[in-house]
């Protein structure tokens, strides 16, 4: 394995997560950042149609 390998990806469905989006991501990210091990989390928006996509991308920009 080299040392930029991925160990661990979470991947996350989401539809019309909303209520629960943030704190679930938060959860994911303390998660990662406290790891010793390289992870990814690859989130999926499967056509909400609520604030879900837009908190995915803020959330992204504010976490890369």
């Amino acid at each position: 394995m080299t040392e930029t390998s991925v160990e661990l990806t979470f991947v996350l469905p989401v539809k019309d997560g909303e209520e629960h989006l943030t704190e679930t991501l938060e959860g994911v990210d303390a998660f990662v950042r406290n790891s010793d091990l390289k992870c990814e989390v690859i989130a999926v928006d499967d056509g909400s149609s609520d604030s879900t996509p837009a908190l995915l991308r803020e959330f992204g920009s504010d976490h890369a």
